[in-house]
């Protein structure tokens, strides 16, 4: 006789999201204490489980179940392309999968990306520097939003970050003008949670915005942007906060750990921090303590011969750390500059040791001028994610070698 639905609730099941349903128990455990053994199991054991019948490889393959499994899977980086992303293994930085990007249709939304799509999701700007993608390296989905109006010869940044009180993910876009302009650099913010999907003006930064290749990070709903304070001919560098929350930018700045260019921002572990690469000698990773107090811990120094490359040619450069793996090996984007102005920069990841100070270097990855990390698991298969079977495997096959 056929059982009604039962309805499983998962330990720590994400607000909002509906309990996966399953419409029988083949086994004679309850089915939530059922699940609650399987999400303890490591991943290849789970992915042979679903063949075990048609009600385990619907539960075992539920977003939920994914999401609350104990092994979340490896940190994997992506080299953000102009159509593709290239999924890269932060363990040897090699290659793992290519992943194209659907393509977009004008300026409407050909592809809606869920809460967990945004998680990982790259902010990109259109060549016309007024259409804003979202794209997902992971699975090739890609939202375009709204057009936003844009002064005439600014140039538009952009980032996704999570507010810390409501859990919404909101876009932030800055259109940043000249240093030597004095026209404020308009701001504006996005809540992509909202069905009309409007941009809402904010108030201008405190200052100008420095140009930077990698961005700007958010760490516990605060967007932090590196600015630029001029004094007659002198420049230097403080740090903007804006706050998601508030949507609003803090009227006091940060003060860089050491005043020189070369200072990119990131997040690590939690932390903000700042990555200064001197250009000669090493690269000193601050971490940022006390906020109030500017006060900062230079918690590495990394010296390797990467300014030293064939000089006349090419040079290799430091872009920035993207993370720290469990045994404390640090994940850093690198670049190699061309001296020829009509050949576009290769980037690559290089895994260094801190405690033997030695490093690995990864695939090359041609004209790539963006890059970032996500936590992936291997459960998620065809459909559901960008890892088919082949790359998941070779996963771990590298990682048990």
């Amino acid at each position: 006789m056929a059982m009604a639905p039962t309805l499983l609730h998962l330990p720590h099941q994400r607000s909002g999201t509906p309990p996966i349903d399953a419409t029988s128990n083949d086994g004679i455990l309850p089915i939530d204490l059922t699940q609650e053994i399987l999400q303890r199991l490591p991943t290849e054991p789970i992915c042979r489980f679903r063949a075990v019948c048609r009600s385990w490889r619907s539960m075992l393959s539920h977003p939920d179940f994914i999401a609350a499994a104990r092994n979340p899977g490896p940190l994997l980086a992506a080299a953000v392309l102009e159509n593709f992303s290239k999924v890269l293994d932060t363990e040897s930085g090699d290659e793992v999968k290519q992943v194209d990007f659907a393509a977009a249709d004008g300026g409407s939304s050909c592809c809606s990306l869920d809460s967990k799509s945004h998680e990982r999701a790259v902010c990109v700007v259109g060549k016309d520097r007024r259409q804003i993608s979202l794209l997902d390296p992971a699975t090739g989905a890609i939202s375009v939003l709204p057009d936003h109006t844009q002064l005439e010869g600014a140039t538009t940044w952009c980032t996704i970050g999570r507010s810390a009180s409501t859990g919404e993910h909101k876009v932030l876009t800055i259109a940043a003008t000249s240093t030597m302009s004095s026209e404020a650099e308009a701001c504006k913010i996005l809540t992509l949670s909202c069905t009309d999907h409007v941009w809402r003006e904010t108030a201008s930064a405190p200052m100008k915005a420095a140009r930077t290749r990698t961005g700007f990070p958010v760490v516990n709903g605060v967007a932090y942007m590196l600015g630029c304070l001029r004094a007659g001919s002198e420049f230097s560098h403080r740090i903007m906060e804006f706050d998601l929350d508030r949507e609003a930018w803090r009227p006091a700045t940060i003060r860089t750990p050491v005043i020189l260019f070369g200072l990119n921002l990131c997040e690590l572990q939690g932390h903000l921090v700042v990555a200064c690469d001197n250009r000669s000698t090493a690269i000193d990773i601050w971490f940022l303590v006390d906020s109030q107090r500017s006060t900062w811990s230079k918690r590495y120094t990394i010296t390797m011969p990467h300014h030293h490359h064939n000089p006349l040619s090419y040079h290799v450069y430091f872009e920035k750390p993207l993370a720290i793996l469990d045994d404390g090996r640090i994940v850093m984007w690198m670049r190699v500059a061309s001296m020829n102005i009509h050949v576009h920069d290769d980037t690559f990841l290089r895994i260094y040791d801190p405690r033997t100070e030695t490093f690995s270097d990864g695939t090359i990855i041609p004209s790539c001028n963006r890059a970032t990390v996500f936590t992936w698991s291997l459960l998620h298969t065809g459909h559901e994610g960008a890892l088919d079977t082949v790359a998941r495997q070779a996963l771990i096959r590298r990682r048990h070698q």
